[in-house]
């Protein structure tokens, strides 16, 4: 079923509407938290007295499946991402709380070449809830994404700067934009000091 959206999504495009698309990321969620279920029922399974090497080789099995169920999660993603870019990010953002920060790191790198050069662009967007998001998902790939985002953190550190010294920062609208890109500051600072220009960061302090 999830191979079919993905395919009617390629095929439709931005016919689809915004209505849709949140459908889309409902009904993703309703897929994750099953999945996620279904693997807390495993893990029990798994500690009763009888467990055997069969239902070991079962539960095996049943787990592959699940990683199948995430990769076809990833492509749709992965789709509507190319599709709407920018526009896709507050729901993006959304719907990564419901994924491990490892999975989505895995996912970024699965689409980098799309998603990391839009990310950048996108935290500077005159929208303050695609900035929000995109900022967001600046600071997961500082944390995780190791020696794939080293090459980007000069530019990372001039979009935040952007967002950190905007004159209306701190007013209600670009507040949480403004806590997520000092969040992200932070990560940048933590996960790869030796690749920051401290000049540079400390014109963002200051």
């Amino acid at each position: 079923m999830l191979d079919a959206l993905n395919e009617c999504l390629q095929i439709s495009g931005t016919f689809v509407d915004e209505n849709q698309v949140r459908s889309i990321v409902d009904e993703i969620k309703l897929v994750i938290t099953a999945s996620s279920s279904r693997k807390r029922e495993r893990a029990e399974r798994a500690k009763v007295e009888d467990f055997d090497a069969e239902e070991s080789e079962l539960i095996k099995e049943e787990n592959e499946q699940e990683e199948d169920v995430f990769d076809q999660v990833g492509e749709i993603l992965g789709t509507l991402i190319k599709t709407f870019k920018a526009s896709f990010l507050p729901l993006f953002e959304e719907l990564s709380s419901y994924l491990t920060p490892m999975w989505v790191t895995m996912w970024m790198y699965r689409y980098y070449d799309t998603y990391l050069p839009f990310l950048l662009e996108a935290c500077n967007d005159e929208n303050s809830d695609v900035r929000q998001a995109a900022v967001y998902g600046l600071g997961v790939c500082a944390e995780f994404g190791g020696s794939v985002f080293k090459s980007l953190v000069r530019e990372a550190l001039s979009r935040l700067n952007v967002v950190i010294r905007h004159p209306n920062a701190k007013q209600a609208d670009n507040v949480m934009a403004y806590d997520n890109a000092v969040s992200a500051l932070g990560k940048i600072c933590q996960f790869h000091r030796d690749s920051i220009d401290s000049a540079q960061v400390f014109d963002l302090c200051h």
